[in-house]
């Protein structure tokens, strides 16, 4: 909702969602979902988690997501999400001590400065269409409500 978020590494304004967002049969970054993040000094794991409305358009409503760091797709966190007009959550825990560095697995030797996060999604099909962020058939006018996505991080420090 545009609001700023203070951490421990520099304040954080989050996306302020006031329209849907048609998805196509090509990945496209869902809006709202990108934040440039540097977790408090001593992480180990990091937990990433964006919840937003899925629906309308025609179909099945098949959707195909993926997570993004700094522009490159963490293979593991591919998902399929089929059927009606629901939430979905896309959430990943990224390694962030790992020994060796492997993005598609989402380990990374270090995180101690801003990393952009984001997901990127879209339809299966053109016989698939999906929308992001509207919610309709909440009244009998279908006026076409924004459900405002949600955006979660928290950062672990492994036990000693």
């Amino acid at each position: 909702d545009g609001r700023t978020v203070s951490t421990s590494n520099g304040n954080i304004t989050l996306s302020d969602i006031t329209a849907e967002q048609q998805l196509t049969t090509s990945f496209a970054d869902v809006t709202g979902s990108s934040i440039a993040y540097t977790p408090p000094s001593g992480t180990t794991h990091l937990k990433y988690s964006f919840k937003f409305h899925k629906g309308q358009g025609t179909g099945s409503f098949h959707l195909n997501t993926s997570i993004l760091v700094d522009g490159t797709e963490v293979d593991n966190s591919r998902m399929t999400s089929y059927g009606g007009s629901d939430k979905v959550n896309v959430e990943y825990i990224f390694k962030t001590n790992a020994s060796s560095e492997d993005v598609a697995k989402g380990h990374f030797t270090s995180w101690s400065s801003n990393k952009t996060i984001k997901v990127q999604a879209k339809e299966y099909n053109s016989s698939n269409e999906v929308q992001v962020h509207a919610l309709h058939y909440w009244t009998s006018t279908d006026q076409g409500y924004i459900s405002t996505p949600i955006i979660t991080i928290i950062a672990y420090k492994d036990a000693s």
